[in-house]
């Protein structure tokens, strides 16, 4: 049997569902003790699992005259926490954490660090963690290609790019964390496929990693 690419998203490893990939229409949402926000994928030539079983959207617009294979945009707040002082850039971190390492030669894994943090120098790990799931880390402010942050909601003017001619229902449009959320901005798809494919650098209104603070 062939294996296909589930996408989960979620507040936590408990609590995941199964992405909707390349629909800007659907974000996932994510509502948690310290983020509001949604989250919208993009793979190029996707053919894996669905959330509702229907065929998968096998491409984007966004894609168009890249050689780029994913994107993902996130976009919310983070949310005050009494007494404590707003989240800086050293707490929030982007990378991967594993149930468990492969076993393979460590001066390989090494070499492979060495090369990483040659990349990103902010590259840091842990093979042996008290949480018994390893970890590779680096800090958000330097894993994103494009950042964009401003105090909430004094700026929500500038607030870019996450969904398109859409319209949601009660159950996904936030209005009870009205306060947390950037405004959508509705940008027409065919004109920015058409701006799109003149271009070959640059990038793609909605190629960010935007968030509120």
């Amino acid at each position: 049997m062939t294996k296909r690419l589930k996408i989960m998203i979620g507040p936590n490893r408990e609590e995941m569902e199964i992405a909707h990939v390349n629909d800007s229409t659907q974000p996932t949402i994510i509502n948690s003790e310290y983020f509001v926000g949604r989250v919208l994928i993009k793979i190029r030539d996707f053919e894996g699992i669905t959330p509702d079983g229907s065929s998968p959207i096998r491409s984007h617009v966004y894609f168009d005259g890249r050689s780029r294979k994913f994107d993902i945009q996130i976009e919310g707040r983070f949310k005050k926490r009494e007494g404590v002082e707003p989240y800086s850039g050293e707490e929030v971190h982007f990378g991967s954490d594993f149930d468990h390492i492969v076993d393979f030669p460590k001066s390989a894994f090494n070499a492979g660090m060495r090369v990483a943090r040659w990349i990103d120098p902010n590259v840091f790990y842990d093979l042996t963690p008290p949480s018994e799931r390893p970890f590779i880390m680096s800090p958000y402010l330097a894993c994103m290609n494009t950042l964009c942050a401003w105090p909430c909601p004094d700026r929500m003017k500038d607030a870019l790019v996450c969904l398109r001619q859409c319209d949601r229902d009660d159950e996904h449009n936030l209005s009870s964390e009205a306060d947390d959320m950037v405004p959508m901005e509705q940008v027409d798809p065919a004109e920015v496929g058409a701006t799109a494919g003149k271009k070959k650098i640059g990038r793609h209104p909605d190629d960010t990693g935007a968030l509120s603070a």
